[in-house]
């Protein structure tokens, strides 16, 4: 996981028996260097975290790879320069969602939305849902239901998940804490493509960046 506003994974390398595996490198072997299982397949692994792929062709995998990394570290950057540039949150969740390739929200501790990215889920052409927005709170009695029955969520400093609550469909969510205090939510509505500990583990370092903008623009 991620556990600051830096990039996780720094490098990669091709796997050797005699590698010192390191936390910020990302290694590509077959398989079999890694499990001794005989196969071919490439591996790409980072500390307890896997992908294999249907392919022997370690030189793509290796190309892919490098340009995936240059992307996201682009991408770091680029968010850093917004933030300090003066962007709003809305730029900011807008950076995200080409990214992970879904729409986020941020509600603050009185789960009043402050910001959304700009492409909003099929389900808001429903009325419920458009009015919802439109007023940027879900109706008073639906938002005390959830708070009696997932009291909980509020004080968690990890990312959680949710399938049941108040969206139509799952959702992944962290809290973002400022002098020990709950500030603000972030939410990352579930992409059936996009998942794993990569995966979330850039949703925290971005998470990370929203804390950023929040302390700088905090009146």
């Amino acid at each position: 996981s991620c556990s600051s506003s830096e990039m996780n994974i720094e490098k990669i390398h091709l796997f050797h028996s005699d590698s010192a595996m390191q936390r910020n490198i990302l290694y590509i072997g077959t398989s079999d260097m890694f499990f001794q299982d005989g196969s071919t397949l490439i591996v790409c692994k980072n500390q307890e975290d896997y992908i294999r792929f249907n392919t022997d062709n370690m030189i793509q995998i290796f190309n892919e790879s490098l340009e995936a990394l240059n992307d996201y570290q682009e991408w770091f950057i680029n968010n850093k320069d917004l933030i300090y540039e003066g962007c709003t949150l809305n730029d900011l969740l807008d950076s995200g969602a080409f990214i992970f390739q879904t729409t986020l929200y941020i509600v603050d501790s009185s789960q009043f939305l402050i910001a959304c990215s700009s492409n909003s889920p099929e389900y808001m052409e429903d009325p419920f849902w458009e009015e919802t927005f439109t007023r940027r709170s879900a109706p008073m009695e639906l938002l005390k239901q959830f708070n009696q029955t997932h009291q909980e969520l509020f004080s968690r400093k990890s990312i959680g998940y949710e399938n049941d609550t108040i969206f139509p469909h799952g959702h992944y969510y962290k809290n973002i804490f400022i002098d020990d205090q709950r500030a603000a939510t972030v939410i990352l509505l579930e992409n059936p493509d996009r998942n794993g500990a990569g995966y979330l583990s850039l949703f925290e370092l971005f998470c990370e960046q929203i804390k950023s903008w929040i302390l700088l623009n905090q009146e």
